[in-house]
């Protein structure tokens, strides 16, 4: 079993220096609590080396603890699932239920008073969604120009010539996630990339409005063009 931690351990903090390394820890929590996984990666390498100098008689353990096949099993899981599974950021099979405007307000601090009409451009849909849920005069916002990236969802209800342009945003990590999107609907002379699938990454410009979609009144991007990306950006979630 000496072995056994030596092998579990280092071979966790060698996973958790990888996904730094490599960038790949966006795909699992908020970028501000990234420093933490940097404290975890150096404990668990050194604990790695303590079992490995126990292992080979280099120390003598002040205890000999029992540690049976079940505990191995619980440590060794994480790491056969880093190993084996691809890191990549939440898609499309993962949003489920609605919106929850309640929830956006919540975990945003975002007030109409506060925000610069000058920026809408650089707004996320999170951005848009917050501005929207804080006011209840959404002309304020009305024909602003709007610059998204996302990935694409049909909504059966939404009817056609719409999608939805759909985010994922983190508060804390993945197990906390919250799909939040905007309906998009093409312009008169929207020019679109070609015909678009579900989960497809896209960039989508034009502007803002108002309408009726689903039987709800809610924020819409009347887009006057749309192109596909090649993949997810660098960083694929949204954080409050």
């Amino acid at each position: 079993m000496a072995w056994a931690s030596a092998v579990l351990m280092t071979g966790l903090g060698l996973l958790f220096a990888w996904l730094i390394v490599s960038g790949d820890i966006d795909n699992y929590i908020n970028t501000q609590f990234i420093a933490y996984t940097y404290l975890g990666a150096a404990i668990l390498l050194l604990l790695g080396l303590y079992s490995i100098s126990v292992a080979f008689g280099w120390l003598r353990t002040m205890h000999s603890p029992h540690v049976g096949i079940a505990a191995v099993g619980v440590i060794a899981a994480p790491l056969l699932l880093g190993a084996i599974v691809p890191s990549r950021p939440l898609g499309l099979d993962a949003v489920a239920g609605d919106i929850d405007s309640a929830d956006v307000v919540a975990r945003t601090d975002s007030e109409l008073e506060s925000i610069s009409l000058e920026d809408t451009a650089q707004w996320t849909v999170l951005d848009w969604l917050a501005a929207y849920y804080a006011t209840n005069d959404f002309s304020l916002l009305e024909d602003e120009p709007a610059d998204l990236i996302g990935f694409v969802r049909f909504e059966p209800d939404d009817g056609d010539g719409f999608f939805r342009v759909t985010r994922f945003m983190v508060s804390c990590c993945v197990a906390d996630t919250l799909s939040v999107d905007l309906p998009v609907q093409y312009g008169p002379d929207a020019q679109v990339d070609g015909e678009l699938a579900a989960g497809d990454w896209v960039q989508v410009t034009g502007n803002a409005t108002v309408a009726e979609i689903s039987g709800d009144v809610q924020p819409m991007i009347v887009a006057s063009s749309v192109s596909r990306l090649d993949e997810a950006p660098e960083s694929a979630y949204l954080f409050p």
